[in-house]
């Protein structure tokens, strides 16, 4: 049997979901999202270069927000 994985403690319970989001578009968006107070950003796989995003914004968003691949 699995364990549930605990839910991060954040102030906004809101998760970005940033579909369709291409790599040159990705910093500047989470910048935003960072300044507004989000804490929870999501890049769905389906996205352009999902990878390079991802990879993008876990470097840019490491102390602020918890990123995530879907």
């Amino acid at each position: 049997m699995t364990e549930p994985v605990a839910w991060p403690t954040v102030k906004r319970p809101l998760i970005a979901i940033l579909r369709g989001i291409r790599p040159d578009e990705a910093e500047s968006i989470v910048e935003a999202l960072i300044d507004s107070g989000f804490e929870l950003i999501e890049v769905p796989l389906n996205s352009p270069d999902p990878f390079d995003s991802i990879e993008l914004l876990s470097v840019r968003a490491y102390d602020h927000a918890l990123t995530e691949d879907a």
